[in-house]
Parts: C-alpha cells; sequence; structure tokens
C-alpha cells in the first residue's frame, strides 16, 4: 500500500529500494534499475529524481568508473522513518558510503555470487548490525567486531553449512594494517576459512605474506580470489590459498 509523505507517494517499490541502499549503504542507477525496478526504464530515472527532490534520497557525483557518474544513498529523513532501530545499531551502521568505488563494485561482486548454488546468502557489512534476539543467538558477532564487508553463507551437498568472511580488496593497504587484519582474524576468530577478492595480485601477495609470517607450517585460512575472475564468471568461481587448496563454488 502506498503511503503519501512529505510531499511524495511512497511506494511499496520505493520501501524496497530504502532497504536496499541502506544494505549496500550506496547504489548507481544502472544497480537499481537491474536489483529493484527489474528494468531499464526513463520512469526509473523519473522516480530517483523525485525522491532526491523531496530528501527521501541523497545523490553525489562519483567519477572513477569511465565518466561522471551518480550515485545514490537514504537519507537522514529516510534512515529514521524507514530503517527500524530496534531492529538495527544504527550507530555501527552507515548511512552513506564513505568508500564508494569499493563499496559500488562490491554490490556487483555480490550480484554474481548470488547466482552460485552454493551461495545461498550474503549479509553485508551494513546487514550484520542487526541486532540478535538474545546474546546465544548472536551468529554475526565476529564479523562486526571485525568489520568484514561481508557474511558469506555456503551449503554443499552431504556437508554441514558454512557461515565464511569475505573480504574485498580494491587496493593494496599498508603492511601494518595488513597483518593486524590477518592476526585479527586468526585470533579473534575460528573461522575455517576467509574468502579474499582482490583487484591486484599485490594485494594477494601482500596478504599471503603476513599469513606466512603468523601461521608457519600450520594450514593457511586466507583463500583467494581475482574480482575480474568472479564478475564474469560463468558458472563457476574458484577460490585459492598458498598451498594450493581450493574451493570452488558453482
Amino acid at each position: 500500500m502506498s503511503r503519501y509523505k512529505g510531499g511524495c507517494q511512497i511506494t511499496p517499490r520505493d520501501i524496497e529500494l530504502f532497504h536496499y541502499l541502506f544494505a549496500n549503504k550506496v547504489a548507481l542507477k544502472t544497480q537499481i534499475m537491474r536489483d529493484v525496478f527489474r528494468k531499464s526504464h526513463p520512469t526509473v530515472s523519473l522516480r530517483l529524481q523525485k525522491l532526491v527532490h523531496h530528501h527521501w534520497l541523497d545523490r553525489t557525483a562519483i567519477s572513477g568508473f569511465g565518466n561522471m557518474r551518480y550515485t545514490y544513498s537514504i537519507s537522514t529523513k529516510t534512515l529514521g522513518e524507514y530503517i527500524q532501530s530496534e531492529w538495527y545499531d544504527l550507530t555501527e551502521s552507515k548511512r552513506k558510503s564513505d568508500a564508494p568505488a569499493h563499496d559500488i563494485v562490491l554490490i556487483d561482486i555480490r550480484n554474481k555470487l548470488k547466482s552460485l548454488s552454493n551461495v545461498t546468502q550474503i549479509i553485508s557489512e551494513n546487514m550484520l548490525q542487526r541486532k540478535p534476539s538474545n546474546s546465544s543467538s548472536d551468529s554475526y558477532g565476529a564479523f562486526r567486531r571485525l568489520n568484514s564487508d561481508n557474511a558469506l553463507k555456503l551449503s554443499f551437498p552431504n556437508e554441514d553449512e558454512y557461515l565464511l568472511p569475505l573480504e574485498y580488496e580494491a587496493s593494496t593497504k599498508s603492511s601494518s594494517r595488513c597483518r593486524d587484519k590477518v592476526m585479527q582474524y586468526y585470533t579473534m576468530t575460528d573461522f575455517p576459512a576467509i574468502l579474499y577478492i582482490v583487484e591486484k595480485t599485490s594485494t594477494q601477495k601482500q596478504l599471503v605474506l603476513c599469513e606466512q609470517d603468523l601461521v608457519q607450517n600450520a594450514r593457511p585460512k586466507l583463500f583467494f580470489a581475482q574480482a575480474n575472475d568472479v564478475l564474469h564468471h560463468e558458472g563457476k568461481v574458484t577460490f585459492t590459498n598458498f598451498k594450493g587448496d581450493t574451493l570452488a563454488l558453482i
């Protein structure tokens, strides 16, 4: 049912859009068309313009994707009206992305991984802030403590389900920051594997060096895939650790 608020009739599709943008923190119009409106049509642009005009959405110009484009995120008004604070820790959740280029690619990565049958659910960083019903049911606590980009739920035939962190690294970080992140994953969690999608081979090499210093001869937990391979997969994505062990998702 539509509701007329703030000079604009808010439809169920608008509310779906608000929650989509809260989950992803930011999105391009093409991603909104694909994931929310599920069509490419001039009326989508007009609707976005109207929601921006009535302060339900914020629009920001961004470069780095071939030409100048606009990103969309929810406004402060929308956060207060439509994102329920009893469900989410809004002190930790981010209304807008502070790394839009990173998060825009991450939306497409999630979209491609969702097409794989082994992937049953992907929970974004903001959605990981959902408050547990009680402390014993807080399955996302470790992800929140380490600010994981995503939690990835995997299911394999004749095996248990796995809930693993998925990180996307668009650039190579400082050695100390890299070492701290790997150390935290090893000392603060008991995940059997940590999945990394990287843009650059140099980033993977740096993470591997940090892990090798830490684990010595133990089984490595970091598994890597190249972003380009994920974004253009044809039904299979393979993650590999530095010893050559693989985790294939189909």
